[in-house]
């Protein structure tokens, strides 16, 4: 039996009883049990239980209700939160960078054995002399290319480093007769306002560099040379 039912008939005996007591008082009691409104208290009492019965009938209705609201809710956040997460992980972010200076020192940059640090390059100074192809070629076999100076700070720090050696060093610049123009190895045509060239002879003219300037030789003549390569962390 619902316990509702059993509530709301226990509330109807009470009430009854209220009836019976009612009946047998005085008449001056009477008076008193009637309200201003000339109605019957016991009237009163029956409408309150029948209403707190027909409430303790809804009120499990209503929870469920609740309930199943409630878990609708907590279902579409749940959707909402895993196609975030599913975009965030397809959308990822560029690749982390592993140089130092603009991220913060998560790694060391270094450079080989006697290789020397200039920003982010290295430069290896060679101790024999060969062409400017062999020289070109034996950079390539270390990993890296003639010389590339990129700006006026660069080509100071340079001809600083040469001011104590009495020779010419290959970088990678030589002239391309079909162009007409002076070429870096990676390129880029030479900027007048970076680098002067002091010229002797453009037709298969490469670039040297000493502590002084940068003069113009046949390519097949024999001197140093300077690679560079990029720094790498370790």
């Amino acid at each position: 039996m619902d316990t509702s039912t059993i509530y709301a008939t226990i509330n109807f005996a009470e009430i009854q009883e209220l009836r019976l007591a009612s009946s047998s008082l005085p008449s001056d009691e009477e008076d008193r049990a009637v309200n201003n409104d000339g109605e019957d208290p016991a009237v009163h009492i029956y409408d309150d239980v029948l209403a707190v019965n027909n409430y303790t009938r809804q009120c499990p209705r209503r929870h469920w209700l609740t309930l199943k609201l409630g878990c609708a809710g907590l279902i579409l956040v749940l959707i909402v939160i895993g196609i975030s997460v599913t975009v965030g992980f397809l959308v990822q972010s560029p690749p982390r960078v592993n140089m130092t200076e603009p991220t913060g020192r998560s790694a060391v940059l270094t450079c080989p054995r006697d290789w020397h640090p200039y920003w982010d390059k290295c430069l290896f100074i060679s101790q024999t002399t060969r062409s400017w192809v062999e020289g070109q070629a034996d950079c390539s076999m270390r990993g890296s290319t003639l010389l590339v100076i990129e700006n006026e700070e660069e080509l100071k720090f340079i001809w600083d480093f040469l001011k104590r050696k009495s020779t010419k060093f290959y970088i990678g610049l030589n002239y391309v007769p079909a162009e007409k123009i002076w070429k870096w190895v990676n390129g880029s045509i030479l900027n007048p306002d970076v680098l002067q060239i002091t010229i002797k002879n453009e037709d298969n003219g490469c670039a040297t560099i000493s502590g002084l300037e940068v003069l113009v030789e046949k390519c097949s003549v024999y001197h140093l040379y300077i690679c560079q390569k990029k720094l790498k962390p370790v």
